[in-house]
């Protein structure tokens, strides 16, 4: 006998649940949250008709090493416009941006959020948005070249 998904009622397919989680891919479009609690939301941040979305985790080790990247990377390519999310405490959240001095936007979003809510699963990962906040590239960005790989995308904006 078949249920209304087409699984067998008497199967070991019974006890199967829908899959919940979705990576956000190359063509999809990020979800438009609020960022802080000024109601900022993640579509305000794009400028240059581009955003590098970038999430952090602060008790992963390689997100510690990525952060040192994306500080020298705004350095050497001042027109990228960076975002981080990082799941820290306020007072992380606030030293980050006193060391960034408006570089790269820093907010902070718990990790359960950004995992049940906007579908990062696995850190660092970076995201390009376009100007309409669709995802042209995605990759883990844990080294420079993986830096270089997000920003392919935006080549023909000379950046």
């Amino acid at each position: 006998m078949v249920n209304d998904a087409g699984v067998l009622k008497n199967s070991h397919m019974k006890f199967f649940k829908s899959p919940r989680n979705f990576n956000v891919e190359a063509g999809d479009y990020f979800k438009n949250f609020v960022v802080n609690e000024s109601g900022l939301k993640m579509y305000d941040l794009i400028k240059r008709e581009h955003l590098l979305a970038i999430f952090l985790s602060i008790d992963c080790p390689t997100c510690e090493d990525s952060l040192h990247i994306i500080d020298s990377y705004s350095l050497k390519k001042p027109d990228v416009n960076i975002a981080v999310f990082i799941n820290a405490d306020d007072v992380t959240t606030q030293l980050l941006n006193d060391y960034y001095k408006g570089r790269i936007f820093i907010s902070s979003v718990g990790k359960e959020r950004m995992k049940d809510e906007l579908q990062v699963f696995s850190f660092p990962r970076g995201f390009m948005l376009n100007k309409y906040g669709q995802v042209l590239r995605s990759e883990v960005c844990g080294a420079d070249f993986a830096m270089d790989m997000l920003l392919m995308p935006l080549r023909k904006l000379s950046i």
